[in-house]
């Protein structure tokens, strides 16, 4: 149930908000796969021809490396998913207003219809219906816009994971 409220400008501010954190990770997280990249491009490229010590140290350290850019893309995953599962939270709340605001909306008809002698009041009424339908059309517009904005961020997280993995190792 839904407690009280919200303004149109503080619901437009928190999808901005949830998207600019999810933009901001995601682009961090491409970073770390151009790292992870890059490292196995110079794996690679090694030749490790020198002494078997040496060889065995370089190895090592790419590997580490490796190692290195898949627990940062981990850790970065970890924090996107907890922006995730806000964005679903927001979404089940931008739901439960499109509902009330269809109940509104409901009422406020049936109220105008009720209405027979006050012009007035049924005038009021009629205008009620109204912002209560525009306001159902706002919420459920931004609602799918931050369903949009969680998807498109879940796809590009997946393309990355992908990308990722695909990056091996090969001396």
């Amino acid at each position: 149930m839904l407690e009280k409220a919200e303004s149109r400008g503080k619901i437009k501010e928190g999808i901005n908000r949830r998207k600019l954190e999810s933009d901001k990770r995601a682009k961090h997280m491409g970073l770390v796969v151009d790292d992870k990249k890059t490292v196995a491009d110079t794996s690679k490229k090694l030749r490790l021809s020198t002494t078997s010590e040496g060889a065995r140290e370089v190895k090592s350290a790419i590997k580490k490396a490796a190692q290195e850019t898949k627990s940062e893309f981990e850790k970065q995953n970890k924090d996107l998913e907890k922006k995730m599962q806000e964005c679903k939270k927001a979404e089940k709340d931008l739901k439960q207003r499109t509902q009330s605001a269809k109940k509104d909306t409901q009422e406020t008809k049936k109220a105008a219809g009720h209405v027979k002698e006050t012009k007035a009041a049924k005038a009021q009424a009629i205008q009620a219906e109204h912002a209560a339908a525009k306001d159902g059309a706002f919420v459920s517009d931004q609602r799918h816009k931050q369903e949009r904005d969680r998807k498109k961020s879940e796809e590009r997280r997946d393309k990355q994971r992908s990308q990722l993995q695909n990056a091996k190792l090969k001396f």
